[in-house]
């Protein structure tokens, strides 16, 4: 999990230069806190993306497991007041990174969808893999 944290990391702080402050952490009046806001949507982001649902789990493993991987870990009540706080962050920085302006010919759609239509009952939607540096770092998860 470390490991997948460290990547998704590297993807927030490149993606929340401009929303955030060198610390990573978005602008705001008190004590800077020890685990940036770009580590906690890191950790949001890591968390989902292996599946784990349970809070519960996720912080037991952090706490036993990853204790040096995390050493300024917060409690989960900040971890889910934090994680609601920066919702729309962490929306600019998935927006940032994933949905680019991509021009494909029309051909390209429509055999998709057609292909889609035979294979299924159901109505499908066609989606455009992102492209350029983000899939770059996406294929080190694959």
């Amino acid at each position: 999990m470390a490991v997948n944290f460290g990547k998704m990391l590297y993807i927030c702080k490149h993606f929340g230069k401009k929303f955030t402050s060198n610390k990573g952490n978005l602008p705001r009046c008190g004590v800077v806190p020890k685990f940036p806001d770009l580590e906690i949507i890191a950790l949001s982001l890591t968390v989902e993306s292996l599946s784990i649902d349970s809070e519960n789990l996720l912080f037991s493993k952090l706490n036993s497991d990853y204790k040096t991987d995390f050493p300024h870990l917060i409690s989960r009540r900040q971890y889910n007041d934090r994680r609601k706080y920066l919702f729309s962050l962490t929306e600019k920085l998935i927006i940032t990174g994933l949905y680019r302006k991509v021009t494909v010919p029309l051909k390209t759609v429509i055999t998709a969808a057609i292909n889609c239509m035979l294979h299924t009952d159901q109505t499908c939607s066609v989606l455009i893999p992102p492209t350029g540096f983000f899939m770059k770092i996406l294929s080190l998860f694959i």
